[in-house]
């Protein structure tokens, strides 16, 4: 059976039309796409059952700010970017420190560029 070789990289997402658009873009890239999922619960069993290389994150989910799931990736040492309508200077928790930020709308190539750098390392 043929094993997939591409590094795997996470959507976490919850608005539909938006996590679609970034796995067609990651996945034109070259990349494994898991999800996109929309809330936390989805996101967890995703870094359990299918261990990503990478995530990109939005913060607020279905279900709320995700912080919490920021300390999972770290404790997991998944890296991740976040991709978010909410600025960067606007949000100020240590486990988003370092972290790439790319606002909504914007920044395919930067994404693409993060992503690759992510998985990597």
């Amino acid at each position: 059976m043929h094993e997939d070789r591409r590094k795997r990289v996470l959507i976490i997402e919850d608005e539909a039309s938006i996590g679609l658009m970034v796995a067609e873009i990651l996945a034109d890239e070259g990349f494994g796409v898991i999800g996109p999922v929309g809330n936390r619960r989805e996101a967890l069993g995703a870094l359990e059952h299918r261990q990503p290389h990478a995530a990109v994150l939005d913060l607020g989910l279905e279900d709320g700010f995700c912080v919490g799931l920021t300390r999972e990736l770290r404790a997991r040492a998944t890296p991740f970017l976040v991709f978010s309508g909410h600025a960067r200077d606007s949000i100020t928790v240590p486990e988003l420190e370092g972290v790439p930020w790319i606002e909504k709308p914007g920044g395919v190539d930067a994404m693409i560029r993060a992503v690759t750098e992510m998985v990597a390392a």
